[in-house]
């Protein structure tokens, strides 16, 4: 396992110097611990014990299972091609504290906002996959540019990109958390069948059940995900396995249009009166709206105020090298550079090197510095939280109406 030989660098677990290099970060890991918590007090707020059941078991598994996709990133020798800079809180040299609480509150928030709005169960695992990839997106533009992270510079898995992220991460997560939405619900689908009980959606009968869909999701979500973007992405790539052909900008867009045509045509709502009526009463949002309004915030902020030229990450990076030595990536057939060097690289935009502080040939432990926000990065990221804001107002707003109708009804 690659991130538990790495113990050999001059890392530490709690550094509080952290912020004199990269402010931003520590504004970072204090906003999502802050969002991870509002998310755990969430799962406690609910009217039925029935919601607050099945909201404890979402916050634990997207706590626990929610890294998963990150550390096999980070595992497999083919595949590594993402480091962290270094945070105020590790627990390896290449797994902050900070990642963990964003992948938790972004699988509970998404997987929250379908239950709160009464999506229904065949459409929600494909709404889920395309409002975490919106979600997510926001997350993964800001860090990049702010150098909470840096990317392998020529790995087929990390080009293309948009707005400097490769679309292989948002198209991973975009699978990765539809496959998290269908495990978390299979087998309270499976029982309801089974005993042919309505709602047909009954989720989580006693304990055992709970033990049941945490089990299904940690030895299934990994292989799942995989197979379903090996499968997506041999059938547009025109490839057969073990030849697996990178994500491209359109295998992305057919994965994203594919999500809103099935979730469309699954008719979207919960089409069972009864049940949606006790979905939009038993849930009480607040404290997951407040939480959503304090990412976006957040994000804003950092666009706004954060000086990415003045951020120094200092860390495991890709290893520096010579320009010319070449290995083969994950795709199995495709090759990528093994090393990273200051003449030839394909993301000069990502990052620059300091002059005066300079890798040596084979480090891996360096400086490299961020590079000033452009309008063009400006206008993008502008556009990403607009869009992402907007398509995830509209379904909490939408939900909220009609919760309103339903209690005015009532009284």
């Amino acid at each position: 396992m690659i991130f538990l030989q790495e113990n050999n660098f001059p890392w530490h677990g709690v550094n509080f110097e952290v912020y004199k290099d990269m402010p931003t970060l520590v504004y970072a890991e204090v906003a999502h611990t802050l969002i991870c918590f509002l998310c755990l007090l969430h799962a406690f707020s609910h009217f039925s014990q029935e919601q607050q059941n099945r909201h404890i078991l979402l916050w634990i598994s997207a706590m626990t299972v929610g890294p998963f996709l990150y550390l096999l990133s980070i595992s497999v020798s083919e595949l590594n091609n993402c480091w962290f800079s270094q945070a105020t809180f590790m627990i390896t040299p290449r797994l902050p504290l900070v990642i963990i609480l964003v992948y938790c509150e972004a699988l509970y928030i998404t997987v929250g906002i379908t239950w709160f709005s009464g999506i229904d169960r065949l459409a929600r695992p494909f709404i889920v996959g395309l409002i975490s990839a919106l979600f997510q997106s926001c997350h993964d533009q800001v860090g990049t540019k702010m150098l909470w992270w840096s990317w392998h510079d020529s790995d087929n898995n990390t080009n293309p990109r948009i707005m400097d992220v490769p679309v292989s991460a948002t198209f991973g997560w975009c699978i990765y958390a539809n496959c998290f939405c269908l495990l978390m619900h299979m087998p309270g689908i499976a029982i309801g069948y089974y005993y042919g009980q309505e709602p047909r959606d009954i989720f989580m009968i006693n304990k055992h059940y709970y033990v049941l869909t945490y089990l299904l999701l940690c030895i299934c979500i990994v292989p799942l995900s995989i197979t379903v973007m090996a499968i997506i992405q041999c059938s547009l790539g025109f490839t057969f396995p073990p030849n697996i052909e990178p994500p491209s900008i359109w295998t992305l867009v057919v994965t994203l249009i594919s999500h809103i045509v099935i979730a469309v045509f699954c008719g979207m709502y919960e089409k069972t009166s009864s049940l949606r009526k006790k979905t939009l009463t038993g849930n009480n949002p607040k404290l997951l709206v407040i939480s959503i309004c304090l990412y976006y915030i957040f994000n804003a902020f950092v666009v706004i105020f954060g000086k990415p030229e003045e951020h120094i990450s200092l860390g495991l990076h890709q290893q520096y090298g010579h320009c010319d030595t070449l290995e083969t990536d994950f795709s199995g057939f495709l090759t990528r550079k093994k090393y990273v060097c200051k003449e030839e690289r394909m993301n000069p935009d990502s990052y620059e090197f300091i002059e005066n502080e300079m890798p040596n040939i084979g480090d891996q432990w360096y400086k490299i510095k961020g590079i000033a926000k452009i309008d063009e990065w400006l206008l993008g990221i502008t556009i990403t939280l607009f869009t992402s804001s907007s398509f995830i107002g509209l379904l909490v707003l939408s939900a909220f109406h009609e919760r309103n109708l339903l209690f005015e009804h009532e009284n």
